[in-house]
């Protein structure tokens, strides 16, 4: 004691005459902001619009859902600091400190401690979580109106997004191309692959709306501005196509499969570009490669099915049935598949053309799929026997197809490539790069239909049971009646006022179960193989 007495004085004067400085504040950004600032270490604000859950991190991400997305967030599983449940940052404005990376394109920070992440309260209500919660209960006017008043406050790139989203869904093609023509136009100063991904997104709209000139002037500019993205090439080669510019497809396409050469999606498309391109040549008194040709309409027809525009899909096929006088079966089946689509899409709306029946894959009813942390079992076929990792092993496609049939839809959503199975609701992920590249790394059972607006799909709906690890899910099983069961073999049990989830996880993977929306049913079982 005596000793820090004697010291005091000492200390005093030190400290007179060279004052303590603070430590310098961090500079701080909003998530648009991010991309002039990488390689900076800075706090960075913005509000979150989806979460991702990888094996071995969960991604958080800021500015719009990918591809649009603005900021990255990344929370590796083994993250030191307070729990944290990323599921409950949905809607919420936070500010996140770390380095600003950009190792694919988008600035992406990597925390290591949950302390870095922290939620800023906005006074406003939460309307991007009333949206979703409106969206959930099929009220989409009132959904709408909430992101109205949310992008009247914050003018968020995701709010956008998600408005343009539901518009597109109650086909109101030109409201959500509004929303990306205010995007566009305030995106000057965003780092090029998401000013890109705005344009790519308009151009799909147009080809909604059958403006396929604009179509092609927007993937010009995405092209223009990130010119390694292959969905812009393909985009513009739909349009393209469905213009009847067979040739000019055919190019598109190989631009994209140059770019990506491994995806298999991009070949088909250029296998039916190629041949539309041939038939073209054949002898008509209307040139096949004019926009109004019956074969030219056909495609824009089957475009217009594929991007969800189901009345167009259906006047082009009256417009070919004219032509032809009834003599098209091509354009026949085509109507009718878009019949059928748009009476899936609006149940509730009574059609006025009868939908005849054709013949497709029926719903596995007596099928138990059976998972363990270390199988996936259909019957007594066994589907993790593809590439092996360690003691593990991934999903073979062979089995899948031998257990399932061939995938009827194969499509990119982000960073895979989804083989989908739709009449029975069982996906299968592929993916594109990375440590997945080229191989099935997971397994999706939805016991309830869902729309993924981002892949402009719906899910179908599995009808069989689902075995995990010894607890029956089956249709119309609610998460509350198995939550017990779960907790007892493992499982980490999650509820919030609109999705509950258990999880369980280890050097073999994930297992994941998801209740649908706020009905307290089980919605979705998904298996993440390592």
């Amino acid at each position: 004691m005596k000793v820090l007495l004697r010291l005091a004085p000492i200390a005093v004067i030190a400290a007179l005459l060279h004052p303590v400085t603070a430590a310098p504040s961090l500079p701080e950004y909003s998530a648009t902001e991010a991309a002039k600032h990488i390689g900076e270490t800075a706090r960075l604000v913005g509000m979150v619009d989806c979460i991702e859950h990888g094996r071995r991190h969960t991604d958080v991400e800021i500015g719009g859902c990918l591809p649009h997305t603005l900021l990255w967030v990344v929370v590796p599983n083994d993250v030191s600091g307070p729990e944290l449940d990323c599921e409950q940052l949905r809607g919420v404005t936070i500010a996140v400190t770390g380095k600003i990376e950009s190792p694919g394109g988008i600035p992406q920070v990597v925390v290591k401690s949950t302390e870095q992440i922290v939620p800023r309260t906005s006074p406003n209500p939460n309307y991007l979580a009333s949206a979703n919660h409106k969206e959930n209960t099929g009220d989409l006017y009132g959904a709408i109106a909430d992101l109205d008043r949310a992008v009247e406050l914050t003018h968020d790139p995701g709010t956008y997004i998600e408005r343009a989203g539901l518009k597109e869904k109650k086909a109101d093609f030109v409201g959500a191309i509004r929303d990306y023509d205010e995007l566009i136009e305030r995106s000057a100063d965003i780092n090029a692959f998401t000013r890109a991904e705005y344009y790519q997104s308009r151009a799909k709209l147009k080809i909604k709306k059958s403006d396929l000139d604009g179509a092609i002037a927007d993937a010009d500019a995405a092209i223009r501005l990130y010119p390694r993205s292959p969905w812009h090439y393909a985009t513009r080669g739909q349009a393209n196509e469905a213009k009847g510019n067979f040739v000019a497809a055919v190019n598109d396409y190989q631009m994209a499969i140059n770019t990506e050469p491994h995806n298999s999606i991009y070949k088909d498309m250029l296998k039916h570009a190629q041949a539309q391109a041939a038939g073209s040549r054949g002898g008509n008194s209307q040139p096949d490669d004019s926009p109004q040709s019956a074969t030219a309409l056909v495609t824009q027809a089957k475009a217009k099915l594929a991007a969800g525009d189901f009345d167009g899909a259906i006047a082009d096929c009256d417009r070919v049935l004219q032509l032809s006088r009834g003599g098209s079966k091509e354009a026949s089946g085509l109507r009718i598949q878009a019949m059928k689509a748009k009476a899936k899409a609006n149940p509730s709306t009574k059609s006025a053309h009868p939908v005849q029946l054709v013949s497709s894959p029926q719903p596995l009813v007596a099928v138990t799929i059976s998972v363990t942390e270390t199988s996936i079992k259909i019957g007594n076929i066994e589907l993790r026997n593809g590439p092996s990792q360690g003691k593990y092993r991934y999903i073979s496609l062979a089995a899948a197809e031998k257990a399932l049939g061939p995938a009827t839809e194969k499509y990119p959503a982000g960073r895979i490539v989804d083989y989908a199975r739709p009449s029975i609701g069982v996906h299968l992920q592929e993916g594109i790069r990375g440590a997945e590249e080229g191989k099935i790394f997971k397994f999706q059972v939805y016991m309830e239909d869902d729309y993924d607006a981002r892949s402009e799909k719906n899910s179908g709906k599995f009808n069989g049971h689902v075995q995990v690890e010894g607890v029956d899910i089956g249709p119309g099983t609610t998460f509350d009646s198995v939550r017990d069961e779960l907790k007892r073999e493992g499982y980490k049990i999650t509820k919030q006022p609109d999705l509950s989830y258990a999880q369980k996880s280890g050097p073999w993977g994930q297992i994941q179960i998801f209740t649908a929306g706020s009905s307290g049913k089980i919605g979705r079982v998904e298996v993440w193989c390592l």
